[in-house]
């Protein structure tokens, strides 16, 4: 973490979300944090996002190319896709994406940083190694899936 302090922040972001999204599916503290945790859950998806285009960039410009260069983002749609959702009444559907990008991103990186600290035979990693290999595939299907049926709700 201390040679890369912008990917520590990222997982950072990453696990809030995850717990965010979690906090939002299970009603666990009542119906009124429910908006909360949905609009707290885009946030911290918004912010991963924005800072991972951030970081792409190599910082902010404010000229047409730099616009130009972050529109071919990945890391742009989904800060405009965070942002669009956020500013809408809270629906579960569009909390899919963020959450299972989060959750895919964050495990890949703790498991990294499991096989650094020479921890990658521990319970903990190979079960996150697990569920990299095994879902992977899965869960970019069900993200492209979500996307697909959230454009007609969007329009």
């Amino acid at each position: 973490m201390r040679s890369k302090p912008v990917d520590g922040v990222l997982t950072a972001l990453r696990v809030l979300t995850v717990a965010f999204g979690v906090g939002y599916a299970l009603p666990l503290f009542g119906s009124s944090s429910q908006a909360s945790l949905y609009s707290k859950t885009l946030t911290a998806a918004a912010a991963t996002n924005g800072l991972r285009l951030y970081q792409r960039l190599g910082g902010l410009r404010l000229s047409r190319e730099w616009l130009a260069a972050a529109m071919t983002e990945d890391s742009c749609h989904y800060l405009f896709y965070a942002l669009i959702f956020l500013s809408q009444t809270p629906v579960t559907m569009p909390l899919m994406p963020p959450f299972l990008f989060a959750a895919l991103h964050a495990a890949s990186t703790l498991l990294s940083w499991a096989t650094r600290a020479g921890q990658a035979g521990s319970s903990p990693a190979r079960l996150l190694a697990a569920f990299v290999q095994g879902y992977s595939q899965s869960i970019l299907s069900v993200i492209a899936t979500t996307e697909i049926f959230l454009m007609p709700l969007n329009v």
